[in-house]
């Protein structure tokens, strides 16, 4: 699965800024990896311009504060999706789709924003898949 530029900056606007693109500080739970070494911070108030080192102190001060946490508690890292065996962008009706092919015939269709998933069901989901086949 690929990852994109606008979806960096969809994701970004939608954590830090409401409808009204007013300014808020959500909570978050992180999960941070390098190699080996993995750290999960939980359920942390964070702001569009707090840095990182300021999370990782934040959350060393609040664990000296109350003890250490007890990882069945913390959030889990995100569970790995089904593998992908294609994904591409498909044009149906003058607008764009994004579809995964997770296995021979199964198939997950977003609309282009990828806020909303098609359901298989519909006409439109069929075609999609239908040109997605005939197209690649």
């Amino acid at each position: 699965m690929q990852i994109t530029a606008k979806d960096t900056a969809d994701f970004y606007n939608s954590l830090f800024f409401d409808e009204e693109k007013n300014l808020v500080e959500p909570h978050v739970s992180l999960f941070i990896k390098s190699g080996e070494n993995q750290l999960v911070i939980p359920d942390i108030k964070i702001t569009a311009k707090k840095e990182f080192h300021q999370i990782i102190l934040d959350f060393h001060n609040r664990l000296l504060k109350n003890g250490p946490l007890v990882l069945e508690e913390a959030a889990e890292p995100p569970k790995s999706e089904t593998p992908l065996i294609d994904f591409k962008r498909v044009e149906y009706r003058d607008n764009a789709y994004f579809v995964e092919q997770l296995d021979l015939e199964t198939f997950r269709i977003l609309n282009e924003e990828r806020t909303k998933e098609i359901s298989l069901k519909s006409p439109t989901a069929k075609a999609i898949i239908k040109r997605f086949k005939e197209a690649f």
